[in-house]
């Protein structure tokens, strides 16, 4: 908890209703067993309050507490948060257990009601290894690679969750979402979701599909006879697949800066424009094609947009925190503000970008959280086989070429050749993504409130690649060394000298102008933190410590995995 490690006392009361708050200790079998051989009436509970143990905690040595299988349950008015737990003192863990919070809200903020918790004492007995195991190892390599990418980037907010099958593993948020009042990003704060808003828009249309409500082959003019005609075939399905020849954001887009208040109104800002190639010839992203699907989707379903996608994607997975952008026209406490880089400083935006003209490509609010739990849909039945095969079967031009899009999800490989199905987005205030693996069933996502530029995808692949791989294993390259190599610089391959140094799996390289955290993850493999992102690092070292990495970059729609690519970075032992 951050404000443990801060000694932010009035952040930390700020948590808390202001009135009697439960707070209760219950001991686990191993613990109480000890306290009864020195008092064999000792209960197993122990009361207290927040404000006798947060100035208990603050005393003398430094105190962290780390969670893992975080469960939240809330219906916008009371809520649950069920998680395990570790609390330590000077780097060592003193006590675990579970712990489970009451909240309601008041006036628009939760406020923790009660703190339940169980307790065994580490001395007493340690953690089982099978608890810790990967998870609570695999968690604090992610939370060290987030932090420093949020340093290294100079990001004002980020935030990432993880769901491996039933459990969400992980989600923290870092830095702040308000920077001016220090309002520091959580779990659930919203951030814009840019261009995954199209994932939603594409999950939406899947169980449209399902239910038999839009066939996704047929003419626009069934849906949408009063759009204007254009030269080519449009379907559902070329749409969503960004091959039906519409253009992106383009010089003539009739965009007002004002509120369209339905997908009918947005079609004006594009309707008039031609397509610029035949459909089915050529890959053009377009995010005015999928605000057109949209308006099929809502033709065909005779629901609105922002309902349709309400009733057959929010409600049935439970996504709480996803909701249309409203911010110039309601209250969105749980919103980050948008920021923009001015130079190296993070500047507020004053007057976003209205996002109603663009709701199904990039106009929706969520969190990490409520990202990776959309893909439950995928794996627990709610859509079914036949569907997800639809869904992720890449789309091919008339040429035979596939295009590795499939109904609006992009579909590609992580470096070490898993298939993953994603979409990241780009807007004003915003990057993100959500990846998921399909074979392994774990998802993660990951947001930020700057636009930056970055490799999110593959940002997500190495931060999910702590839960991928659980091997226990020491790094390889453990030691100091003067390094020569090449960095691709400028467009040019640049020849440099530097450093590299790591200590228990975690150190700096030193190259040209700058010094990137590294960190191991596993057998041979480190995750390389850099202003763009966090990028794949192989480093092969021998007992004779001679060394040779190299790092590579890549993005997403791949056709095979990139760990052939050229790397971007290459050195050795100098």
């Amino acid at each position: 908890m951050q404000y443990i490690e801060t000694k932010d006392q009035e952040k930390m009361y700020a948590l808390f209703l202001d009135g009697p708050v439960t707070w209760i200790a219950v001991n686990k079998d191993a613990t109480q067993k000890e306290r009864l051989k020195l008092n064999p009436l000792a209960p197993n509970y122990q009361r207290s309050d927040y404000q006798t143990w947060f100035q208990s905690v603050m005393q003398n040595s430094p105190k962290q507490e780390h969670f893992k299988n975080i469960e939240i349950v809330e219906d916008g008015h009371v809520a649950s948060v069920s998680f395990d737990y570790s609390f330590w003192v000077n780097g060592k863990k003193g006590n675990w257990g579970k712990e489970l919070w009451h909240l309601i809200k008041v006036m628009d903020d939760w406020k923790i009601v009660s703190v339940i918790f169980s307790k065994e004492l580490e001395k007493i007995k340690p953690e089982p290894q099978e608890a810790i195991g990967g998870d609570f190892d695999q968690s604090q390599k992610v939370r060290a690679i987030a932090e420093d990418l949020l340093r290294v980037a100079n990001l004002p907010g980020l935030s990432v969750a993880i769901r491996h099958k039933d459990q969400l593993v992980f989600a923290q948020g870092f830095g702040f979402a308000d920077l001016e009042k220090r309002q520091p990003v959580t779990p659930q704060t919203q951030f814009r979701a840019a261009s995954v808003s199209k994932a939603i828009t594409a999950t939406a249309l899947a169980k449209m599909m399902q239910d038999g409500l839009i066939d996704i082959d047929a003419p626009i003019a069934r849906y949408l006879p009063q759009f204007p005609q254009k030269e080519y075939p449009i379907t559902a399905r070329l749409l969503s697949g960004h091959i039906a020849g519409f253009p992106h954001y383009i010089t003539g887009d009739r965009t007002e800066n004002r509120y369209y208040p339905t997908v009918q109104d947005a079609l004006s800002v594009f309707a008039h424009h031609q397509q610029i190639a035949p459909s089915g010839t050529k890959y053009h992203y377009s995010s005015h094609g999928t605000v057109l699907l949209s308006a099929m989707m809502e033709a065909a379903s005779g629901i609105p947009y922002l309902s349709y996608v309400q009733q057959s994607v929010l409600n049935p997975l439970g996504l709480k925190r996803t909701e249309a952008e409203m911010l110039r026209h309601k209250a969105m406490p749980n919103m980050s503000r948008i920021y923009a880089k001015s130079g190296n400083n993070n500047v507020l935006v004053e007057n976003p970008r209205e996002l109603s003209a663009f709701w199904a490509s990039a106009g929706w609010v969520t969190t990490p959280s409520d990202m990776v739990n959309m893909t439950r849909a995928f794996s627990n039945g709610y859509l079914s086989a036949d569907t997800m095969r639809t869904m992720f079967t890449s789309q091919a031009l008339q040429s035979g070429e596939k295009i590795q899009v499939g109904i609006g999800w992009r579909l590609s490989y992580d470096i070490h050749g898993r298939p993953v199905y994603e979409h990241a987005g780009v807007t004003q205030g915003a990057r993100s993504v959500i990846s998921y693996f399909p074979n392994e069933d774990l998802a993660i996502s990951v947001m930020t409130n700057l636009e930056w530029v970055s490799s999110i995808e593959e940002t997500a692949h190495m931060l999910a690649q702590a839960f991928l791989n659980k091997k226990h294993n020491p790094s390889v390259a453990d030691g100091h060394y003067a390094i020569q190599g090449e960095m691709q610089f400028g467009g040019q391959d640049t020849p440099f000298t530097g450093k590299l140094n790591i200590n228990q799996g975690s150190g700096t390289i030193q190259a040209m102008q700058y010094e990137w955290p590294v960190h191991h993850l596993h057998s041979n493999v480190y995750a390389l933190v850099t202003h763009q992102g966090v990028y794949y690092l192989q480093i092969d070292s021998d007992q004779q410590k001679s060394l040779n990495a190299r790092a590579i970059r890549y993005s997403s729609q791949l056709k095979e995995a990139a760990i052939n690519t050229k790397p971007f970075l290459q050195f050795s032992k100098n």
